[in-house]
């Protein structure tokens, strides 16, 4: 309980830099750490409730969220 409570917070220091965040670099990578912890909320809660269809759920989302990434990076780029 108290690592999910960390995460919370940490992704709501993510958020206040996606929002704060001086460069678009910063905003960009506060979303893909964000994303990241997401993901990783909902591996612990799959393996507590002993469901795995919400690892297939986070798989899904990590890929989409990486392919995001990578298309942001390269908007960035130009």
């Amino acid at each position: 309980m108290i690592i999910e409570f960390t995460f919370v917070a940490a992704g709501a220091l993510l958020v206040l830099r996606a929002i704060l965040g001086p460069t678009y670099a910063d905003r960009v990578i506060s979303i893909d750490t964000l994303t990241n912890l997401v993901v990783l909320l909902m591996v612990i809660y799959s393996i507590r409730i002993q469901n795995p269809i919400y690892l297939d759920t986070a798989l899904l989302f990590a890929l989409i969220s990486y392919i995001a990434i990578i298309a942001i990076s390269k908007l960035v780029k130009k």
